[in-house]
């Protein structure tokens, strides 16, 4: 497919064509995020719809931009955004006829009128507020309260409306042969591309003084129960998961899947030590990095507790919905790590 140099003019010109030759609708997908999309649909006029189509999260409340509905389509192939269109052929803007919208909009009514409610409380306590001031506040509290009634009945729909929602794609879900092979050819294609063109970046340079990191089999020549231990573990058998379906070469991916990436000393997406020490989540992702530990053992110490920050590096929604700190903490720790020795 040709990119056009100027994606704006080249998007206005189709979309006066599509209109001259008497489309009722016109849709226009955007490979961007949904400020991208806000932009095009303010600076074109006869867009019906307006999707983006990155790297984006699910948008709850479709926004209306110069007469076009602006909506995302899904956050990373997690869910499905639809959108339902009817009276197509009517004349007028679109009206939002969701529940989700009406959902969204009475919910943030609702937390702006309880933090309200409590600030009126405090001023008529403390008594430093004046009562012109308390009795405009409360005018605007009563204003409040009428969104959110408004907003738990049904608008009267009256020519065009659209109807929004947002389907979760359930991680068990099936699996369609045709997609699945299509998106593996694709994540083929990706991996061998990425793999001669990032075969250059290297990691940043040490710092004088500053620790690198060795790898967990160096780790494991002092700390060997905790190093078996680690790899009967999913951390211990990260990278191969990558391996296995073609993306040990994707940037969105591979940083997740090795120790130290991108951090002085560390990996890169095409380095993950010179034997592939870096491969996986090793111990240097929750401890730090090790080499003046292991040079030094009894005088340089290494973090011995992972904070939540640590994990949520990795374990964000995106990539780990299920993840709850406390509970996956207490899936790392084992005799040697975090509980007595085996051996006492």
């Amino acid at each position: 497919v040709q990119v056009p140099s100027d994606p704006m003019a080249a998007l206005t010109a189709a979309t006066a064509s599509a209109r001259t030759e008497g489309a009722e609708l016109v849709i226009a997908l955007i490979d961007g995020t949904r400020r991208d999309a806000r932009r095009y649909a303010s600076a074109i006029d006869g867009l019906d719809l307006v999707v983006s189509a990155g790297l984006d999260e699910d948008e709850a409340h479709p926004p209306a931009v110069n007469g076009a509905i602006v909506v995302s389509a899904g956050q990373q192939g997690q869910g499905v955004a639809v959108i339902e269109l009817h009276g197509v052929t009517e004349a007028g803007a679109w009206t939002d006829a969701s529940t989700w919208s009406r959902t969204e909009e009475r919910d943030r009514s609702v937390r702006e009128a309880t933090a309200l409610r409590a600030r009126i409380a405090e001023w008529e306590h403390d008594g430093t507020t004046s009562a012109d001031d308390v009795a405009a506040q409360r005018e605007r509290l009563l204003g409040i309260e009428r969104e959110i009634a408004a907003a738990a009945r049904a608008p009267e729909v009256h020519g065009r409306a659209f109807v929004a929602s947002y389907l979760p794609l359930p991680h068990d879900g099936p699996r369609e042969t045709a997609v699945r092979a299509l998106l593996e050819s694709y994540d083929q294609r990706v991996n061998e591309h990425n793999r001669v063109a990032l075969a250059g970046v290297l990691p940043p340079p040490l710092a004088e003084g500053q620790a690198g990191y060795v790898g967990t089999a160096r780790c494991g020549e002092c700390h060997a129960e905790e190093h078996t231990w680690w790899l009967t573990t999913l951390h211990g058998h990260a990278y191969q998961t990558l391996v296995d379906v073609h993306k040990e070469y994707n940037l969105s991916c591979v940083g997740c899947h090795v120790t130290g990436y991108n951090r002085p000393g560390g990996s890169t997406v095409a380095h993950v030590g010179e034997h592939g020490e870096l491969q996986n989540v090793g111990c240097e992702n929750c401890h730090g990095p090790g080499s003046l530990h292991a040079a030094a053992p009894d005088t340089v110490h290494v973090t011995l507790d992972a904070p939540e920050e640590t994990c949520l590096r990795c374990h964000q929604p995106e990539h780990s919905d299920r993840f709850v700190y406390d509970a996956y903490r207490r899936m790392m720790i084992a005799p040697g790590h975090g509980l007595p020795s085996s051996g006492g």
